[in-house]
């Protein structure tokens, strides 16, 4: 993010560009569904049954609910959503406890909690302050309900965002059904001195507001276990990512694994899933990864070998699984927009003259006859 845009950004929080509410209407109902499909379902192909707000933890049931949205004070236009559920409701669903770590937290607790999900913001707001707003305005409810914490879960790639909010980690990442990996988080809405340590923006808001404030949550928050997460920041020294940085200058190598994930895998997890529409591009550290078309092996990759750079070039949904195939393999998983962060023309082309190598050789290595058409399995 340059220094213009980081300007732009806080210059519209200040102005109350965003301006967040909590849907009490059918229209405004509406309009936060329309942006959470149009980023679940059109560009992300991630929708766990008939609608964007299913998800895999506790697919349609039927719970209570909010929708949390954020509007353009320019425009009028909805540009973000959130969908919160309260935690105890939840608890009878095998998946949904798993998923959020429900057990961990006691019935005294989880009763007070809210499950933040399908988190969506349109792509033109990505950068804005649009998400902050939203975010402030779900704590600031909370708060005034008498909540003690909220739980979602994040790629991990996305870890530094939330651990700047204030959420730490709950339970080991995981794989996602649809592919991919998850991190359960929590944030504990009146843990003041974690607050203030990460230097998170929900710090002035919960300073704001009328105390004592409850410590049970703070509690228990403190006497947890250190929790093995699985997974952590890219170290460039294992030089693994050699061959996708071919070509690369030093400074746009830099830019490319600027928030690059390392993450431990269990034989059998999804890496990447297919039809999924997200442009992650990833590559191996140790171990093997498969290639899976149909649940059938097309090709084996192992450390240095990169994957996903199909989504990338023709910029459409994923063709293949990449599955772990081994006992201790470590994949780095990219931001989705690494290679947006590449400003010389030079390292640009240079990536893309890779992407296009490996996949007129994999295209080449999969064709069944000389002569036969080519399928992309990238």
């Amino acid at each position: 993010m340059t220094l213009w845009t980081r300007w732009q950004l806080v210059r519209d929080h200040l102005l109350g560009r965003y301006v967040p509410f909590t849907a009490s209407s059918p229209a405004e109902r509406d309009a936060c569904l329309a942006v959470i499909d149009a980023v679940r379902r059109t560009e992300l192909h991630r929708v766990d049954g008939e609608s964007a707000l299913d998800t895999a933890a506790f697919g349609g049931a039927e719970v209570d609910d909010e929708l949390v949205g954020v509007r353009d004070r320019r425009t009028g236009a909805v540009v973000g959503a959130v969908r919160a559920t309260p935690a105890g409701a939840l608890c009878h669903i095998p998946t949904a406890r798993r998923e959020y770590c429900l057990d961990r937290l006691g019935p005294a607790i989880v009763d007070r909690c809210w499950v933040s999900t399908r988190l969506a913001v349109l792509p033109a707001y990505r950068k804005t302050a649009a998400s902050l707003a939203l975010l402030r305005h779900m704590y600031a409810d909370g708060l005034r309900r008498g909540g003690l914490a909220t739980l979602l879960t994040c790629e991990p790639n996305l870890l530094p965002t939330y651990t700047k909010m204030g959420a730490r980690p709950l339970g080991p990442a995981f794989p996602s059904h649809r592919g991919g990996f998850r991190v359960p988080l929590v944030i504990v809405f009146h843990d003041e001195e974690h607050l203030a340590r990460v230097g998170s923006p929900l710090g002035a808001v919960l300073a704001a507001s009328p105390g004592p404030h409850p410590a049970e949550a703070v509690r228990w928050q403190r006497g947890l276990a250190p929790v093995a997460v699985g997974t952590a920041p890219y170290d460039p020294e294992r030089g693994a990512h050699e061959a996708l940085c071919s070509g690369i200058s030093d400074a746009g190598r830099a830019a490319l694994l600027r928030n690059a994930w390392e993450v431990d895998c269990r034989p059998g997890d999804r890496v990447l899933g297919a039809g999924d529409g997200s442009p992650a591009l990833g590559f191996v550290i140790t171990g093997r990864v498969d290639v899976a078309q149909g649940g059938r092996a097309v090709a084996t990759l192992g450390p240095g070998a990169f994957f996903g750079e199909m989504s990338h070039l023709l910029d459409g949904v994923r063709t293949a699984d990449i599955i772990a195939a081994t006992p201790g393999t470590q994949v780095v998983l990219l931001s989705p927009s690494a290679l947006g962060r590449l400003e010389d023309p030079a390292d640009v082309a240079a990536l893309y003259q890779t992407l296009a190598q490996a996949i007129a050789a994999r295209l080449a290595a999969t064709a069944p006859a000389a002569h036969a058409p080519l399928r992309a399995v990238g």
